[in-house]
């Protein structure tokens, strides 16, 4: 129904490009594996690409969660698949950086991209480094249903891959700042918000942030860390907190 929504509105507003372009879809691609881990991860990004054709973004029309997480072939040679695969098999094995395998030695380490949300806030094919009009497409086609994906998967933690200012008056308005660790070679702060039961990681792209072991480590491993103390923090606070409402 989603991805009717996405072919819906791209027919609507005629942003097929003359027939060249249709909504490159996104999601899970497993749903029981997403609803058996704990924490629940989603990954929010700008949009993705497919064709350039004569400097025309192009393409589209296939599923990035079965298309590319299903496949039992897939390589991994994307940087930013690769990043976000160290990251929640990190999480899930707990184990730092350097502690994991090369991707290109185990391409097994591939299969977490199937237990997680992937969602982008623009839905059509752009150009490989993404400008500012990512946004006002976002504001003005995708809003609505980016809010809807959001709701229907319930994501424990979403990390914002340098979006969270485009998108969070929109998506995640009255946020609380919990925790902001200092960037490192170029990189941002990561700054960590609690939106109703959701922790919100406003982070660096993760296809853009350096390619020294040092600057992935400290980056896979400064979000990982945060989310095993924070994550829990923030389940204790929920429980005695209900469990207060019930004695009240």
């Amino acid at each position: 129904q989603l991805e009717k929504k996405m072919e819906y509105i791209a027919q609507k507003y005629e942003l097929t490009n003359e027939g060249n372009s249709f909504p490159i879809y996104d999601g899970v691609g497993n749903i029981e594996e997403y609803l058996l881990f704990k924490p629940r991860i989603a990954c929010l990004l700008k949009e993705p690409y497919d064709e350039i054709v004569d400097g025309m973004a192009q393409g589209g029309g296939w599923s990035i969660p079965r298309d590319c997480f299903m496949r039992p072939d897939q390589r991994w040679s994307n940087l930013t698949y690769q990043r976000i695969i160290y990251t929640i098999y990190g999480q899930r094995n707990n184990l730092k950086y350097m502690e994991m395998d090369y991707i290109r030695n185990d391409h097994s380490m591939g299969d977490v991209l199937r237990s997680i949300a992937w969602v982008n806030l623009n839905k059509m094919p752009a150009q490989k480094r993404s400008n500012q009009t990512y946004i006002a497409n976002f504001k003005k086609y995708w809003k609505d249903v980016v809010q809807e994906q959001l709701k229907i998967y319930s994501p424990d933690i979403i990390l914002c891959g340098n979006v969270f200012g485009a998108c969070h008056e929109e998506l995640f308005p009255h946020v609380r700042l919990l925790h902001t660790i200092p960037g490192k070679e170029n990189m941002k702060d990561i700054a960590i918000y609690n939106y109703a039961q959701t922790l919100l990681f406003d982070v660096a792209h993760p296809g853009i942030i350096g390619k020294s072991h040092e600057a992935i480590g400290y980056y896979i491993d400064s979000i990982n860390e945060a989310i095993r103390t924070l994550w829990i923090m923030n389940c204790d606070f929920l429980k005695r907190n209900e469990e207060s409402l019930k004695i009240w």
